[in-house]
């Protein structure tokens, strides 16, 4: 019985400590691409870091007679499996050139990143861009810092589609209730073993 007693204790104290893992919303913001940049009301604590997620897809080459899916790309840049044979040819002919001759040069917005990819600054500060994409994590030291956003496009007046951009807070990773009372049960389980051990009689 005290060996089948100290096995299942001993299997309790085994069991991992689930956490509670996920993220807290803090805002969401409906980022319209033909803006180009925008100020957002989200303000910084000072050393906290943020998970930022943006979801969607922008058309960066709309014309009025083709309005949608000319070069639809996600908030990474990344061209559409389902891009149109214009999209290829503007691609080709107007945004490849233009990336590979500048490339890693300055330029008025956003050196090195794709074309059409989302990135912010704090208080508008674009000589400390960072990347945001669909997912990344930022922070500010100053408290009170405002999130702008913008898009890597010179033109963007003839963009359309919306990115989501959601901001939340990690979770620290903490033990579950119920993994606290298994750990509980456990050590109980163990004292019983204990004291059951100290009160039995020597062997003659």
């Amino acid at each position: 019985m005290r060996k089948l007693t100290l096995t299942a204790a001993a299997a309790l104290l085994a069991l991992p400590l689930l956490s509670i893992a996920g993220t807290v919303p803090l805002a969401s913001i409906a980022f319209d691409a033909s803006h180009g940049t925008i100020a957002t009301s989200f303000l910084a604590t000072a050393g906290t870091t943020y998970v930022v997620h943006a979801s969607g897809f922008v058309d960066i080459a709309a014309t009025a007679s083709t309005p949608t899916a000319d070069y639809l790309v996600d908030a990474n840049g990344v061209l559409q499996a389902d891009a149109t044979a214009y999209a290829n040819s503007y691609f080709r002919y107007h945004v490849a050139p233009y990336t590979n001759a500048l490339a890693g040069q300055t330029r008025s917005y956003a050196p090195g990143l794709a074309f059409g990819e989302l990135y912010g600054s704090w208080n508008g500060d674009w000589d400390h861009r960072f990347v945001i994409g669909t997912d990344s994590l930022i922070s500010s030291s100053l408290a009170g810092s405002r999130l702008f956003l913008s898009i890597a496009d010179g033109s963007p007046w003839d963009n359309v589609g919306t990115y989501r951009v959601t901001i939340g807070l990690q979770e620290s990773a903490v033990p579950e209730p119920a993994s606290l009372g298994l750990v509980g049960l456990a050590l109980a389980a163990l004292v019983g073993v204990r004291r059951t051990g100290a009160h039995r009689p020597a062997a003659a």
